[in-house]
């Protein structure tokens, strides 16, 4: 009797076990789910997209943006940890470069463009050349090399001064960088006058100003030519991209008519007067802005070290 019942019993608990497992093999109807339950099971709704032309709200407080020579850094600028290049163990990063930019003599700087940046680079990678080199052949330091020491450290700190208390210093206005922008509008007609010094220069300017002079008269005076030039020195139309980037922005805010103040290069100082002038297609004015407010601020620190 006893195993009986101990036998219907376990059948018993097998029956709950599958019932439980299966509602329907008892016959019992399967338990409804309540609302809230419904809810937290069923996945959520896919969030609608953010309507074209909209930024989604950004979550906590707005970022700030830091500025970097005027020009706010949105993400366009390299941190100054990121590798530019590497000569043997010696790694130069982005933060490197631009001490060492500051760091040269302005003199010898190339300019800040793309092309000026791959001439500096070039430059970094031949000087650690050169360095790895003189390590590996340990020559010992005799009188020249510690006097060439001595003025690399003396213009070091030359231009550390310079750069601290004179181009530092420097305000570069937005008007100011609207008016030389204005110079690559134009292509113009010029003609020029060459001269020994800038004493004379200024003087053949005087004269040209005051009327005392006509421009042709002042070529066979002061600056007979004996190359390929005419006689009254017209160089017939001039893009901008055809003269060095310092001199143009002194000719091509001229005005037809107008004589721009005594101009130096390699060959002399040069007067240069418009004579006409047409309209060309600009470049964006926002690729050139940071080039020309460093051209402002160099001609402006130039002026304050003469």
């Amino acid at each position: 009797m006893k195993r009986i019942l101990l036998a219907f019993f376990s059948l018993a608990l097998s029956l709950a076990a599958l019932g439980a497992a299966d509602p329907s093999i008892c016959g019992a109807a399967p338990p409804k789910k309540s609302a809230t339950s419904a809810r937290a099971a069923s996945p959520p709704p896919a969030a609608s997209p953010a309507p074209a032309g909209k930024a989604a709200p950004a979550s906590g407080a707005p970022r700030r943006i830091r500025y970097i020579g005027s020009v706010p850094d949105t993400g366009q600028f390299l941190p100054d940890s990121t590798w530019l290049l590497r000569v043997g163990p010696r790694v130069t990063r982005v933060g490197d470069y631009i001490e060492r930019w500051f760091g040269a003599y302005p003199e010898f700087r190339p300019p800040p463009d793309s092309l000026g940046r791959v001439k500096f680079m070039e430059s970094l990678v031949n000087k650690d050349v050169m360095a790895l080199t003189a390590l590996a052949l340990d020559r010992p330091l005799g009188f020249e090399d510690r006097l060439a020491l001595r003025e690399t450290r003396q213009r070091s700190l030359a231009t550390a001064v310079y750069q601290r208390f004179v181009r530092d210093s420097v305000n570069v206005t937005e008007p100011e960088t609207r008016a030389l922008y204005e110079g690559y509008k134009w292509e113009q007609h010029l003609r020029h006058i060459l001269l020994p010094d800038k004493n004379a220069a200024e003087q053949v300017r005087r004269e040209l100003l005051s009327g005392r002079i006509p421009w042709s008269a002042a070529v066979h005076k002061y600056a007979p030519v004996t190359g390929p030039l005419p006689r009254d020195g017209d160089l017939g139309w001039v893009k901008r991209d055809k003269l060095d980037r310092t001199i143009a922005n002194e000719v091509f805010v001229l005005n037809p008519g107008e004589i721009s103040r005594p101009i130096r290069d390699a060959a002399g100082w040069h007067l240069v007067q418009s004579v006409e002038r047409k309209p060309v297609e600009p470049p964006v004015y926002h690729v050139l802005k940071v080039a020309l407010r460093d051209d402002i601020a160099a001609k402006k620190a130039g002026l304050y070290t003469e």
